[in-house]
């Protein structure tokens, strides 16, 4: 079998599971879109596809039905054999372009989907502003080496879809940069920050990329061998733009904070709602006590 060819399958709330069919080259689910949950604390539905044809691929109409779902749960779902491919010039009236080589001098700025990398290197420094009107990578960008001092040249983005074991965003040796802000960025995968030295000496910083992210979904951002997760339990923040989730952490040294309450009325504010995810309580010699 070559494509699996549910044309009329729409919606579901459970997960899609293939694997073991080597001649499988693509799925033809076009109309796929409406994932959903039956409970609030059912797990969210994906895809996974293993051990298919080399030649595999999922069309930029399939992918993005997928990711654009509150209830789809992204993740290496598709194997090292995902490679979205276009099959219109135009999706949900955006212009998509397909470039495997990106020069973003170049590059067409009424390009609003880009399929293939996006890089940004020393010297594109003048023609970031092209970016602007961008929406969906499916790949993933690279900003390396610049002489940046802030990225605001993503505002519209909001979706990053990459294949499997690549970082989504790449923000690297930037000696400049102070600041990074994607602040429609809706679902991506990891976002990385190494030795741009000036974003990593105040711990602050991370709270500002933190902030500058309006993220429904990421799985991990790293600022050099740390995760920010961690970095920012430095800073005793009460959540970190995940939904629905109240992180609370302490870190001795830093903010000589020896006692930490909560009132019984807010703990049962938290826990009685059933969209509310219990959060992590970090470091377990911290004593959470109510009032």
């Amino acid at each position: 079998m070559s494509e699996i060819g549910m044309t009329n399958f729409t919606d579901t709330n459970c997960g899609v599971r293939i694997e073991d069919s080597e001649h499988l080259e693509a799925l033809n689910m076009p109309n796929l879109k409406n994932f959903y949950i039956s409970h609030p604390r059912s797990t969210l539905p994906n895809i996974t596809i293993r051990l298919v044809s080399q030649s595999f691929c999922v069309t930029v109409q399939e992918m993005s039905n997928f990711m654009s779902s509150d209830y789809y749960e992204t993740g290496n779902n598709f194997g090292t054999n995902f490679r979205p491919i276009s099959d219109n010039l135009y999706l949900e009236n955006q212009k998509v372009c397909e470039i495997r080589n990106f020069s973003i001098s170049n590059f067409d700025e009424c390009c609003e989907r880009i399929i293939g990398n996006v890089v940004i290197k020393n010297g594109d420094e003048q023609y970031v502003h092209k970016l602007k009107n961008v929406s969906w990578v499916y790949g993933s960008i690279y900003i390396t080496y610049t002489n940046l001092e802030v990225i605001d040249f993503l505002d519209n983005l909001e979706y990053v879809v990459r294949s499997t074991d690549i970082v989504d965003i790449i923000v690297e040796h930037n000696k400049k940069l102070v600041n990074a802000k994607f602040p429609n960025l809706k679902k991506a995968g990891e976002i990385y920050f190494f030795d741009n030295e000036n974003l990593v000496i105040d711990p602050n910083l991370c709270f500002g990329v933190m902030n500058g992210l309006n993220v429904t979904e990421v799985r991990g951002i790293r600022f050099e061998d740390d995760n920010c997760d961690n970095i920012v339990t430095k800073l005793l923040d009460e959540f970190l733009h995940f939904p629905s989730a109240i992180h609370i952490a302490k870190y001795y040294d830093w903010i000589g904070i020896t006692k930490f309450c909560a009132t019984a009325q807010e703990m049962s504010n938290f826990m009685s709602s059933d969209y509310y995810e219990m959060g992590k309580f970090y470091d377990f010699q911290f004593l959470f006590s109510f009032r």
